[in-house]
Formats: structure tokens, C-alpha cells, sequence
């Protein structure tokens, strides 16, 4: 866990080159507002909000509201925003598919996707992970990361091709 009086603690994991990946984590919030998932991290900056970032995407949240957010070298997107249940002092496990350019976010299992969205502006094709707490809307937060895992997306095996033979009433 971590707790931030400061504007900002973060840290990163993984390498700039990688691509499509499935990013899980379980987040116990304990205290505070701001606590973000950040996925495709590039080793580029932005100074948007009075806050030091990386240039990449961002789950931003509350403990009854998520954001997907977008952070560029000028910009900084929420194309995504809808209410959740993320209170105080439950864990959730939240797991990011990040395939391409789009982005699928579920909450505690793979049935409760919550966020699919597909970027079709620049998207941001590769990069890191990170996990990052300010204190922009509280002036402490707490928020414990456990079970962090980034894995290959899983993929379904081929169908197999079946032979067969075309009938017809108006051909015997």
C-alpha cells in the first residue's frame, strides 16, 4: 500500500516496447479520491493538471465513478466516464485488455466489462504499466495495490476446417 501526502507518487513496470497485453490488479482503496492504473506508459512526460505524468492511457478512480483517460504531450482526454461501485475499504480486482487500439475494462471477473473503447485518434500502440496516487481531490489517499499480473492475452484455438459436401433440393 501506499499513502501520498505528496501530489503524486508513481511507478512503473514492464518495457516501452510491449503491445497487447491483459493487466490485472487488485486495488483496496482506504482513504482519499484519486487512485489510477495507467497502461501503454511511454517514456514521455506531460505537465497537464499540475501533475508530472506520463504520456499514455489512465483509469482514474472514485469510489463511484471511473474514468479512462488519455494523456498526451498538450492533452488530456476522458473519453470514458461512467458511475461504478469502487468504495472505501472493499477490494476490486479491476483487469485492462489492451489489444491494438482498443481498450476493454472489467471489474472483479472477465463478465463485468465496464469500458470498451476504441481509440481511432493517435492511439498510443505500445508501452509499460504504472500505478500512480495523487492527492489532487483529497489531501491524503491511501490505496493498496496487490496481485499485480500482465500476461499475453489469452486467444482461442482454431476452429478446424470442415469438409463439407454441398446439397441441394435443385441438385441431386
Amino acid at each position: 500500500g501506499a499513502k501520498t501526502f505528496k501530489n503524486i507518487i508513481e511507478v512503473q513496470a514492464g518495457s516501452y516496447l510491449w503491445s497487447d497485453y491483459e493487466f490485472s490488479v487488485d486495488v483496496l482503496p482506504k482513504q482519499g479520491f484519486d487512485r489510477n492504473l495507467m497502461f501503454r506508459v511511454t517514456n514521455n512526460r506531460t505537465s497537464l493538471w499540475s501533475l508530472d505524468l506520463p504520456i499514455a492511457y489512465g483509469l482514474h478512480m472514485y469510489d463511484n465513478h471511473i474514468w479512462l483517460q488519455k494523456f498526451t504531450a498538450s492533452a488530456g482526454l476522458e473519453p470514458v466516464n461512467l458511475a461504478v461501485s469502487l468504495p472505501i475499504n472493499v477490494a476490486s480486482k479491476i483487469i485492462v485488455r489492451a489489444q491494438a487500439n482498443n481498450f476493454n475494462v472489467y471489474i472483479n471477473d472477465l463478465q463485468h466489462k465496464v469500458i470498451d473503447y476504441t481509440d481511432t485518434n493517435n492511439p498510443i500502440l505500445n508501452g509499460k504499466i504504472g500505478l500512480i496516487i495523487t492527492n489532487g481531490a483529497a489531501n491524503i489517499t491511501e490505496v493498496w495495490f496487490d496481485n499485480i499480473v500482465v500476461s499475453d492475452i489469452p486467444t482461442l484455438p482454431a476452429l478446424p476446417s470442415l469438409n463439407v459436401p454441398y446439397l441441394s433440393q435443385l441438385n441431386p
